[in-house]
């Protein structure tokens, strides 16, 4: 099954996208994770994505902040 998995700008939440429908996918939001000392964006990102499993099958996306993130996981994974 798809999921779409949306990652939120830096000072947001899940909340930002609490008025988009879903259309016929799983609809997930995450919270961005605590940044760690000398950690790169690649590893920050695959991070954020927590123990989903990402897969071809999966959309990811984001706003402001969470597009960087959601690009970085892209190159990655083959969602």
């Amino acid at each position: 099954m798809s999921r779409l998995i949306l990652f939120p700008g830096l000072g947001a939440d899940h909340r930002m996208f609490s008025r988009l429908k879903e259309v016929g996918v799983e609809f997930i939001t995450l919270p961005m994770p605590e940044p760690v000392a000398g950690e790169g964006l690649s590893e920050y990102a695959l991070r954020a994505t927590g123990p989903l499993n990402l897969s071809a099958n999966d959309f990811i996306g984001g706003c402001s902040f969470g597009s960087v993130v959601a690009t970085a996981v892209s190159r990655h994974v083959p969602a």
